[in-house]
């Protein structure tokens, strides 16, 4: 085994044991657990626990708690010892999630070839001679993957008690009061627990995949009747314009138009009853969704103008075009791509014509292309600046290169 990974598990291994003896330290100056002698202590047994007055009148009799009375190979008994033994959710979380880490690294070591620690001058990363441990190695962490997951469902840490988790919360529901932040996240995770469970049933054909998505809409549909009935409209509509599938979808969609709050709102308000009807059967139909966003053609243009709906056209033509960021990194309209797209066909038309024109020497050809390639240089330069016509050229410059090669 790779020192680093011996060094890494000894050190995780000894941060659990040093963090448990730590925490029930301090924690017997307040209540002592008791009644833990063997390392097959209960559940209930370990949740025993004395006053600091029974505490201190039997210390002699009483023993204190070990960590190999609360270690299970079990997460749901680990994490229900350490709940029993008094331990907040916080470290309950932190202490199990060490756990797993530590064991994972004792995973990698059982399934890795032994081998001998490489010189001092060479690296400890894998090499291409050591491709197959690499997959295991991968193949061996991917099996805590599960893990990770239920112990993130297992143990809640509650907003109140996590002031990072609050502030998540409040950027996905809205700036709400904390015990409803708290109801909606415990909503959420009670519906996440649903969809695992389906998720976890298989793919096995077309027709249960088509099952699968009429159960997971149904899910959608009750989780989001649970916060309509928690939140009152104006909450839920500030927690639809965040974290919704509409407002998930939509601001992917919008990323390259770059809409202000109110142009946001206003697409968010028509495309939202589009998302709501056809999630309602399960797989959205793509041509019928495509057809009913072509009804709206209209109301869109009327709810941006005509200048920024022309923005929005292009940001959807050009979905995944390097053209596109870099307007966006100019912080130049999007409609600034027409008018650079219009300069490159006007001037290799132009260039065209030269090249046909039988009448004109090789010298003429070139000073006349020459003279296009300043003319479109200028220009482009104009609508872009000139680090904007820098960073063209790189991208879509292949035709300035024709002209200044002649």
């Amino acid at each position: 085994m790779k020192r680093t990974n011996l060094l890494l598990a000894a050190t995780l291994a000894g941060n659990v044991a040093l963090g448990f003896a730590l925490w029930h330290g301090a924690a017997g100056s307040d209540t002592e657990v008791t009644g833990l002698r063997t390392a097959g202590a209960t559940t209930s047994e370990i949740g025993a626990r004395r006053t600091p007055s029974a505490a201190a009148a039997q210390t002699s009799t009483s023993a204190p708690l070990l960590w190999t009375q609360i270690e299970s190979e079990d997460l749901d008994t680990l994490v229900a010892r350490l709940r029993a033994a008094g331990f907040p959710a916080r470290e309950v979380q932190e202490i199990a999630r060490t756990v797993l880490m530590t064991r994972r690294q004792q995973r990698l070591k059982s399934v890795l070839s032994p081998a001998k620690d490489p010189p001092y001058w060479r690296s400890l990363a894998f090499g291409p001679q050591d491709r197959e441990a690499e997959e295991k190695a991968n193949a061996a962490s991917r099996e805590f993957a599960p893990l990770w997951r239920k112990l993130e469902r297992l143990v809640r840490v509650p907003l109140a008690e996590d002031a990072d988790a609050a502030d998540r919360a409040r950027e996905r529901y809205g700036n709400l009061p904390l015990e409803k932040l708290q109801r909606a996240e415990d909503i959420e995770a009670a519906f996440e627990d649903r969809v695992l469970a389906l998720s976890a049933e298989g793919q096995a054909n077309t027709q249960v995949m088509v099952a699968q998505g009429q159960a997971y809409a149904q899910i959608k549909a009750e989780q989001d009747a649970a916060l309509r009935a928690a939140l009152s409209p104006e909450e839920y509509r500030e927690y639809a314009l965040r974290s919704s599938p509409t407002a998930v979808a939509l601001r992917t969609r919008l990323a390259l138009f770059q809409p202000t709050e109110a142009e946001y709102q206003a697409l968010f308000d028509l495309y939202e009853p589009i998302e709501r009807q056809l999630s309602a059967g399960g797989m959205a139909p793509w041509l019928a969704r495509r057809a009913a966003e072509t009804q709206l053609t209209s109301q869109v243009e009327a709810a941006l103008g005509s200048e920024r709906y022309a923005d929005y056209v292009q940001a959807q033509q050009s979905a995944g075009d390097k053209l596109s960021r870099l307007m966006g990194r100019l912080e130049l309209p999007l409609s600034t791509i027409g008018h650079i797209n219009s300069i490159r066909d006007d001037i290799t038309q132009r260039a065209q014509s030269i090249r046909a024109n039988p009448q004109l020497t090789a010298s003429e050809r070139a000073q006349q292309l020459s003279g296009l390639a300043k003319e479109a240089a200028t220009r482009l330069g104009a609508k872009l600046g000139d680090r904007g016509l820098s960073a063209y050229r790189d991208l879509k410059g292949d035709w300035l290169l024709d002209l200044e090669k002649r």
